[in-house]
């Protein structure tokens, strides 16, 4: 007898003769082990088909709560720079260090825009997908890394010191905002706050590796494996592309990044990519710009 007619049966209170069973005169249903069994069996390979359907549903929304962040850190930044003769964020060059908490540090002076605190930051600063982010004691040992925090800046748009700047750069110094990368996805741990295309090049050098800069510690992997989730410098969110990981078995490290180009202008650049969506910098310099 087909699955489904067995539990029509039983609803209906026939057994599997066609008749109905009777307790103290009282028409009841009654189910046998086999029926039981081929209804839990139903019910296993649904759960089964759904699953991996709800899953990625769920990670879709991570990757919409995601980009809604990355949109907020945008409307911050124009909020900050408008208070702030539009200059973009200056100060230290943030790292695991004491640097993290000092007052010029970037996220410092974008929190009170994002409705956070110095002590428990902001739910805008955490990506709902980076699980190890949510669920770790902070503040991260050695104890400077207080609050989740799982994006990075443009080192040459929210300049520090240690890259030799003076002053922070005028919003009115970037001359394709919408080309141009602002804000992009880190692991919560990781030292890097603040990304220069050197950085990036090492990313790509390592990309396949086990150790030091790679892809499995770039934070690039957490939506659709090779999208990450950015801020270009006019505010809006977007995601570009980055290569796919082949590590294992020596393979070769990719050479640019799809979706990432380093210089829009200059001919001398440390990668070039075909047609990326984003740039570090209009120049090969220092200062980007």
């Amino acid at each position: 007898m087909k699955p489904y007619k067995l539990i029509l049966d039983a609803a209906i209170g026939t057994t599997k003769a066609g008749g109905s069973k009777t307790h103290g005169g009282t028409s009841a249903s009654a189910f046998t082990l086999i029926e039981l069994l081929v209804v839990i069996a139903i019910i296993a390979i649904l759960a089964a088909m759904l699953l991996p359907a709800l899953a990625a549903a769920k990670q879709k929304a991570y990757a919409t709560q995601c980009l809604n962040n990355a949109k907020q850190i945008g409307l911050a930044t124009f909020i900050y720079a408008g208070d702030n003769s539009d200059f973009y964020p200056f100060g230290v060059d943030v790292k695991n260090d004491p640097t993290w908490y000092d007052p010029t540090a970037w996220h410092f002076l974008l929190l009170p825009f994002v409705g956070g605190n110095t002590n428990s930051g902001s739910k805008v600063y955490a990506c709902p997908s980076d699980l190890a982010g949510s669920g770790a004691t902070y503040p991260v040992p050695p104890g400077y890394i207080r609050f989740q925090e799982d994006y990075r800046a443009n080192a040459y748009m929210f300049r520090n010191t240690s890259i030799g700047a003076k002053m922070p750069l005028s919003t009115t110094a970037v001359h394709a905002p919408t080309s141009m990368l602002m804000i992009t996805e880190k692991e919560y741990d990781s030292p890097d706050f603040q990304t220069t295309s050197d950085d990036s090049q090492a990313w790509l050098t390592g990309w396949n590796g086990g150790s030091g800069k790679n892809y499995k510690n770039s934070g690039f992997e957490r939506h659709n494996k090779i999208s990450p989730i950015a801020t270009a410098a006019d505010g809006h969110a977007t995601r570009f592309k980055v290569p796919p990981y082949t590590g294992g078995g020596g393979a070769a490290n990719p050479n640019y990044y799809p979706g990432l180009g380093d210089t829009r202008i200059d001919t001398s650049t440390l990668w070039t990519s075909p047609s990326p969506e984003l740039y570090m910098r209009d120049f090969n310099t220092p200062g980007g710009f």
